[in-house]
């Protein structure tokens, strides 16, 4: 089976193995092994885990008759954390269990944190750092609330480097202050199924292992790491340059914090003064619509007064004809009554619209009693019918001389009006 990886990648994951499996099998045997399965390192731990667990069970009649691998428990290509979950927590103990009896020379260390932290100090009689409480995740999350940089060990029990990076670095009190000052320590056995998880996601090549990791928006960045035969010069050297890094980079996000709060500021400052000016607005239209309303309701105040003035002065107009009306009609009655068989003197009264009415007076009537004829003349017997326009206010004017009528008390022969034409002309308003 082709796996595509080079003759490096390969001997990585055989050293890996052999590693995990405390060297069970030999170089050849686990070659064979990994090149079965494409050089996939999680097909072959099952694998051998499940050849062990089948050595250490009898076989029953009928199981003799079974294949190693039934068909609904070979493995498929798949990845590493699918793969172990597949399997089952079940796998991991037996397999545990049987490196524990199988090595028993070589300790195998309770899981991580504080658990691995006791065993370290039970099994080397040194005080390691302090070591996060919880999951890989939750070490990632104290880490990126902190604001500081993950250290990752991940300890292997069978490992001929183990022990002196314990006594000698890991425990050493200048190396434990820098991670406890400066950094969030999470520890695990690779033995545990979580360390090997994370031993995968940090590409670790040997153990034991320290690497320096920063959380950044749901990533994690490698920084830097320390493997196999480590020193404590070089060990300190990454821890300082790091610690140096982290300054820089709190420095950054400082600054950026501040700029952030600087936007953020001016954000709310322009939304305030957005906000303060639609509320100016908003009081100014008001104000203007209320301005516009009011003198909306003016305007039909006005309009109502002025059509209420208009319909009074009409009515007044309708009343003063009608009374005109009702006068004329008395005095013509009057005038008819009163008529005189000794009238000798014809008047001939030009009305504005051409027409011409006539009447004999005596000499000795006034001019107040042609005026009185002229202003009934429309509700005379002789004149019914003709629709006669005779103005309320009028007066009266000779043509030759145009002379205009004015002595009420004078004669119509003083007047000298027998026989003439007058004109009625509409009278101007005072």
């Amino acid at each position: 089976m082709d796996s595509g990886r080079s003759a490096v990648e390969q001997q990585q994951v055989l050293d890996h193995f052999l590693e995990i499996t405390c060297h069970s099998l030999d170089a050849r045997t686990a070659t064979s092994l990994l090149a079965s399965v494409g050089w996939n390192l999680d097909q072959a731990l099952q694998l051998h885990l499940a050849a062990i667990d089948l050595e250490q069970q009898p076989l029953s009649s009928s199981d003799a008759t079974q294949p190693l691998l039934e068909e609904s428990r070979v493995v498929q290509p798949r990845s590493l954390l699918t793969g172990w979950l597949s399997l089952g927590l079940k796998w991991v103990s037996d397999a545990l269990g049987f490196l524990r009896v199988l090595f028993g020379c070589c300790a195998v260390l309770d899981d991580t944190g504080g658990n691995l932290r006791e065993s370290l100090i039970a099994s080397y009689g040194q005080v390691p750092p302090q070591f996060s409480e919880g999951t890989f995740q939750e070490a990632v999350a104290a880490a990126t609330r902190r604001n500081r940089l993950l250290v990752v060990y991940l300890h292997s029990g069978y490992s001929e480097h183990t022990e002196s990076f314990v006594t000698q670095v890991l425990c050493h009190e200048l190396v434990r202050t820098m991670l406890e000052e400066n950094f969030v320590v999470w520890a695990g056995d690779i033995s545990n199924f979580e360390t090997h998880e994370v031993s995968e996601v940090i590409h670790a090549q040997q153990y034991p292992c320290l690497c320096i990791l920063l959380p950044a928006q749901g990533d994690i960045r490698v920084v830097g790491a320390v493997h196999g035969e480590v020193k404590f010069d070089e060990t300190v050297g990454l821890l300082s340059a790091c610690i140096e890094e982290m300054d820089g980079h709190r420095t950054e996000l400082a600054v950026r914090e501040a700029q952030q709060q600087e936007d953020r500021y001016l954000r709310e400052f322009q939304d305030r003064e957005y906000e303060e000016t639609l509320l100016r607005d908003m009081e100014r239209e008001n104000l203007q619509r209320l301005a516009e309303e009011s003198a909306q309701q003016e305007a039909c105040r006005a309009e109502e007064a002025r059509c209420e003035e208009e319909e009074n002065r009409l009515a007044q107009q309708r009343e003063e004809e009608e009374n005109m009306q009702e006068r004329r009609r008395k005095k013509a009655d009057a005038l008819q009554a009163a008529k005189s068989e000794n009238a000798t003197s014809r008047l001939c009264l030009r009305l504005r619209s051409g027409a011409r009415i006539e009447r004999k007076f005596h000499p000795t009537d006034k001019l107040a009693d042609v005026y009185a004829w002229a202003d009934c003349a429309s509700f005379l017997p002789e004149n019914d019918g003709r629709k006669l326009d005779i103005p309320a206010r009028f007066v009266l004017k000779t043509s030759f001389p145009s002379t205009e009528l004015t002595s009420m008390d004078s004669t119509v022969a003083e007047l000298e009006l027998a026989g003439t034409i007058i004109l009625l002309i509409e009278a101007e308003e005072d």
